[in-house]
């Protein structure tokens, strides 16, 4: 399995604590009153439709966006949002993206993490392209290799399955599982189930 951050530091987060958060956009109110906390070994799943809030929860965990109101606690980690942008570089091959992005949130470069997310995502021949010349498809996929190339406590993830087959799909199903039995946490916003097993599920109803 992919390297993930040592499991002595981590039982001693709690990575992220958000009370009573509301907030709204366009005086519309996404979501009112919510209480999110994130420690080792949890899974949340984020369900609604298309504008309901689930990328808007996403940002405000991760320290993007403050809400409205309510109160959020941060304890050390590295957090890896990966949302509906793939977050790289245009001009620079998809290799160097992730050489550059393992240098700066972590303490050391490991080559073998980059070939490893390669596998993982099928993305092996598309390491040395410029991620300007790639499909969608293949640009999501490459920007999800972020979160496999360093040790990130906490997961957050936008629509992680979408422009993904169904064996690649599988696969990172499968890293997140065991990203979270190793100590970790993930929290995934869909509008649809995923085969993963969640310790809590926050859906957000769609709003006028």
């Amino acid at each position: 399995m992919l390297a993930l951050a040592e499991e002595s530091r981590r039982t001693a987060l709690r990575l992220v604590e958000a009370t009573s958060i509301w907030h709204e956009v366009n005086n519309r109110e996404l979501f009112g009153g919510l209480d999110v906390k994130l420690e080792p070994g949890a899974c949340l799943s984020v369900t609604g439709t298309n504008g309901s809030g689930k990328s808007t929860l996403l940002r405000i965990l991760a320290g993007l966006l403050r809400p409205r109101r309510g109160h959020l606690h941060w304890q050390e980690g590295i957090v890896g949002l990966v949302g509906d942008k793939h977050g790289l570089s245009p001009a620079l091959t998809v290799r160097t993206n992730l050489d550059w992005y393992q240098r700066m949130v972590s303490t050391r470069r490991d080559r073998a993490l980059v070939e490893r997310a390669a596998e993982v995502l099928d993305i092996g021949e598309l390491l040395d392209r410029p991620v300007g010349t790639l499909s969608t498809g293949q640009a999501q996929r490459s920007g999800l290799a972020r979160l496999f190339v360093a040790s990130h406590d906490l997961w957050l993830l936008d629509e992680p399955l979408s422009h993904l087959d169904a064996d690649r799909a599988a696969a990172l199903v499968r890293q997140a599982d065991e990203h979270v039995k190793q100590g970790g946490a993930a929290v995934l916003a869909t509008h649809q189930s995923l085969p993963i097993a969640t310790t809590r599920e926050v859906h957000l109803p769609a709003t006028g």
